[in-house]
């Protein structure tokens, strides 16, 4: 294995670990630039016209798989949220994290890089320092803001850290970590070029009409707990509108469909159609408003929205999250119900 790893002529060989839809999209973007980096170089320690520079493997969702990456898990399968859910499904989690580790041994990649998704990729880490693989660190979980503790593990396993806001870079420093700030990675990425009308005709929508996009989170129980409330809420505003839902790619479509049709089944009258779309970023750029459930994705949605004043936006966050939106946009129209249940719908100037 030594001797293949010194090969002049081997790829570079890096795992990635992403878990939730915008790590995956990140990962997937990575993947991108890692094969134009080192994609025609003139490099004589690359390989020959024809082999790839770069081979990566791992977790993740379709993005990544799109990107070039060979999925050992699939995001989907280990994406859980809450405690009750995680001790319900341990015996799968744990069967597919020994299933990526025992790809790590078999390969033994140069890099890996973890994005996010702390509960996997901090035990990840401490498994891959053991092996000796240099860990980076893409996308900081939020520890300058709960659970400091963990500041620990990024010591003892983490090699570098990749932050994407400025404040962490000195968070970091000050406790040791090799670490640089690279700049968040939704800043960096190109508007679609589809038109409006194009992505009508592609997911069965109208152009000419009014549309209004459900985000109700990209894990399935997100969607389980979010979904209900949203549909609700596009009973009560009716068939005015026309409303659609991206679906993550760490969801299986199928699964969704079915989600919805439960919750149209709960209501007698006439509920108005809820289409499936890929493509979040350009559906919420031509939306009139959105309904949002404040994760990742989401938060770009509500940025780009209200700084073009084109939305009004009610969307359930936790309380500090409200606070947060409500201040940090001069003069947007958002507002939010916090909590865990939607009490107000408010169309506006849609």
């Amino acid at each position: 294995m030594s001797n293949e790893k010194n090969n002049p002529q081997r790829p570079l060989r890096v795992m990635i670990s992403a878990g939730e839809a915008s790590g995956e999209m990140y990962g997937a973007e990575l993947i991108t630039a890692l094969r134009e980096q080192f994609g025609d170089t003139g490099n004589a320690a690359l390989p020959a016209a024809g082999a790839a520079a770069v081979e990566c493997f791992g977790m993740g969702g379709e993005r990544m798989r799109e990107a070039g990456c060979e999925l050992v898990v699939h995001a989907r399968d280990v994406a859980v949220l809450g405690l009750v859910e995680v001790l319900s499904h341990l015996p799968r989690v744990y069967r597919e994290f020994h299933k990526l580790l025992a790809e790590v041994d078999r390969r033994r990649p140069d890099v890996a890089v973890l994005i996010d998704f702390p509960d996997w990729n901090f035990r990840l880490a401490k498994q891959l320092h053991r092996r000796g693989i240099p860990v980076v660190y893409y996308v900081s979980p939020q520890l300058w803001a709960w659970r400091k503790g963990r500041l620990r593990l990024v010591q003892r396993y983490v090699s570098e850290m990749l932050v994407i806001f400025p404040f962490e870079r000195e968070f970091y420093a000050k406790s040791g970590v090799e670490v640089e700030f690279v700049g968040h990675p939704l800043s960096e990425l190109e508007a679609p070029t589809v038109s409006r009308e194009d992505f009508a005709a592609r997911w069965g929508l109208d152009a000419s009409r009014r549309w209004i996009a459900l985000l109700p989170g990209s894990r399935s129980k997100e969607l389980r707990l979010n979904l209900p409330a949203m549909l609700g809420a596009v009973r009560r505003l009716g068939a005015e509108f026309e409303y659609v839902m991206p679906v993550a790619s760490t969801l299986d479509r199928d699964w969704v469909r079915g989600r919805i049709s439960d919750c149209e089944d709960m209501w007698d009258d006439d509920f108005p159609k809820c289409g499936l779309a890929a493509q979040e970023i350009k559906l919420t750029d031509d939306a009139r408003a959105s309904l949002l459930h404040s994760r990742v994705a989401n938060w770009n949605a509500v940025r780009d929205g209200v700084s073009r004043g084109r939305a009004d936006l009610d969307f359930r966050a936790a309380p500090g999250e409200v606070a947060i939106l409500r201040h940090g946009e001069p003069g947007s129209r958002a507002r939010g119900s916090a909590g865990t249940d939607t009490r107000s719908i408010y169309a506006g100037e849609c």
